[in-house]
């Protein structure tokens, strides 16, 4: 059985308050999306978290196991 599809790209970090605090200005999120276009959002790991997919071909949401997609 293939696996569900999910596309993903590093975008610049949402936190404001980490930002003015620690200043992770330049910090990138792993953001996950359900269209290529990147349009309907499904999730975001914040660049903090050790175990963000940054290269993985594979990551496990909501109990299911995705195929990662990575876009620019």
């Amino acid at each position: 059985m293939a696996l569900l599809k999910l596309y993903a790209r590093e975008e610049p970090a949402k936190d404001t308050i980490l930002a003015k605090f620690i200043g992770a200005h330049n910090k990138k999120d792993t953001v996950f999306y359900k269209d290529k276009k990147a349009t309907q959002l499904y999730a975001r790991w914040a660049w903090c978290f050790s175990n963000r997919p940054t290269k993985r071909k594979t990551v496990t949401l909501n109990c299911y196991q995705w195929e990662i997609v990575w876009i620019n």
